[in-house]
């Protein structure tokens, strides 16, 4: 009977131990994912302040354009209507 209880002292040992492992090993995943999550979140941001920059840029260079060939127009319709 001791036998089995020293047996089962070292495999409860065993069992404590890998718990543990897997304990941290649980943890530093857990950390790994919050610093990618941080990061993703961080793209995201970026690339919400990229698309922002552009659509303005894109009104703004449609605006000018728009400007541009509207003056072009109304100066060419001034002058063949006067002909």
């Amino acid at each position: 009977m001791s036998e089995v209880s020293d047996n089962w002292g070292s495999q409860s040992a065993h069992v404590l131990n890998e718990l543990k492992r897997l304990d941290r090993s649980s943890d530093r995943i857990s950390d790994e994912i919050k610093n990618l999550r941080e990061a993703t979140q961080h793209q995201l941001l970026q690339i919400h302040k990229d698309i922002v920059a552009l659509k303005t840029k894109s009104s703004m260079w449609g605006a000018i354009t728009g400007s541009v060939f509207g003056a072009l127009i109304s100066a060419l319709l001034a002058l063949f209507s006067h002909k």
